[in-house]
């Protein structure tokens, strides 16, 4: 994680952070089926686009049962911009891996920073928000009533 976003956690109160929290969950995801889709392509691409040599796709005109599988003149491949693409994903893949690990990374940090603050409020919505416990658990591993944690959750800004 940068500097940058370490200090700003530090900045933040314990509502923002929730709040942070669960924006950096959603852009998770959403980077998550990024680089999803990305590795799709990137592996539908490797399919064309091979070392020089080895270079081969499938000539619709030749019968199935023989392969049909031919050469492929590598000048034809760049023409095509078959390359150029595949080298085109394979850095957008590259990026969006580094935006999500940094994701990820800013997520566990603030999910410490979550995790030591102090005050039954609190401790209550790092367990829902963060743990995904419903009240009633809360309760029990609290050793509060269910009604007690519920007036807390319902006394608290909506998260």
């Amino acid at each position: 994680m940068n500097n940058c976003s370490v200090f700003f956690f530090y900045f933040l109160g314990s509502e923002e952070m929730i709040e942070s929290y669960k924006d950096i969950e959603q852009s998770i995801y959403f980077w998550k089926e990024r680089v999803r889709m990305l590795e799709k392509e990137h592996f539908a691409l490797m399919q064309i686009v091979e070392p020089p040599g080895y270079c081969t796709a499938r000539d619709l005109s030749k019968e199935r049962v023989s392969g049909g599988r031919v050469k492929l003149d590598m000048e034809e491949l760049i023409n095509q911009g078959e390359i150029s693409r595949y080298i085109k994903v394979k850095k957008e893949l590259k990026n969006s891996k580094d935006i999500l690990n940094e994701l990820i990374k800013s997520k566990n940090e603030l999910k410490e920073k979550l995790k030591n603050l102090s005050g039954l409020k609190y401790k209550v919505e790092y367990m829902r928000v963060i743990e995904g416990k419903s009240l009633k658990e809360i309760a029990s591993e609290l050793g509060y009533s269910y009604s007690y944690i519920r007036n807390i959750k319902m006394n608290s800004k909506k998260y």
